[in-house]
């Protein structure tokens, strides 16, 4: 594994945060040749460079990014990103629930339902961690 940036660890902090010791070590454990240089995009850039950047405030950041892979059709990444939010306290289920019906109105009903049966099973899955 190459030297990591100074950039990049604090990405890795950053993602410490939001996803929690645990997560950060099972992906550190499957990390491969194959996937390394992704993920030290990720790092450096995603969370490194944007994420770490003053302009607004993380719980805003995680509000735009759920509304974000919602729109997009990237459930499973928007579950991370749910999931984090509630454990950071960056939202509660009720702010969760309003993200899904603004997604029904803007991206579609059937975008929308997609987003709300995702969103459910995260935070099912959040309660039961708890």
């Amino acid at each position: 594994m190459a030297k990591r940036t100074k950039t990049a660890e604090q990405g890795r902090a950053i993602m410490r945060q939001l996803f929690g010791e645990a997560e950060m070590v099972k992906r550190d454990a499957s990390t491969t040749d194959f996937n390394e240089a992704s993920r030290n995009f990720s790092d450096e850039n995603c969370f490194g460079s944007v994420w770490a950047r003053p302009g607004i405030a993380t719980r805003d950041r995680s509000l735009m990014c759920i509304s974000q892979l919602a729109a997009l059709g990237r459930m499973a990444e928007m579950q991370q990103h749910i999931e984090a939010a509630l454990r950071n306290k960056f939202l509660t289920p009720s702010e969760i629930k309003e993200i899904c019906l603004q997604t029904i109105v803007y991206c579609g009903l059937p975008a929308g339902q997609a987003t709300t049966r995702a969103a459910e099973e995260a935070l099912l899955r959040f309660q039961a961690r708890d």
